[in-house]
């Protein structure tokens, strides 16, 4: 028997957010100490929630010790913005000192996100502009995920 259309959107559902939480815990090791982590989960929708996703994306820049551990891009929904209360979905732009290196990551401000993936798929971008920007190869080095 074939799946009306609204069990066919039902099921387009939940394979996006499989595929999405397929994710959670993933890392991209690049040249020079560099690392882009993701983490994302499934909440309750909420007004602080409203695409359902708890999640974190970070690029880590090396420590003086060469490891990556300064977070220098970040997109999340960990905490409210600094410049609204709803949604919680922030961007932390690259804070950088008077050499141009990244040190840190700046307040955390608003962003509208529709798609959870193109939101991830705009900070995989991002992450790999700046690191062009650094000199550092987009190339994946490793990658791991929590199994």
């Amino acid at each position: 028997m074939a799946k009306s259309k609204q069990e066919r959107i039902e099921e387009g559902k939940r394979k996006y957010v499989e595929s999405m939480l397929a994710f959670n815990g993933t890392e991209f090791e690049f040249d020079e100490g560099y690392l882009i982590r993701f983490e994302l989960e499934v909440v309750e929708v909420s007004q602080d929630f409203p695409l359902g996703f708890y999640y974190e994306f970070n690029l880590f820049g090396p420590d003086k010790g060469g490891k990556p551990t300064v977070r220098i891009l970040a997109a999340g929904n960990s905490h409210a913005p600094t410049d609204a209360k709803h949604p919680y979905d922030h961007w932390h732009e690259t804070k950088k000192d008077g050499g141009n290196m990244p040190i840190g990551v700046k307040k955390g401000r608003s962003v509208k996100v529709d798609d959870i993936g193109a939101h991830m798929g705009y900070f995989v971008d991002r992450s790999k502009k700046l690191l062009a920007e650094l000199g550092v190869s987009e190339e994946i080095l490793g990658c791991s995920a929590e199994s």
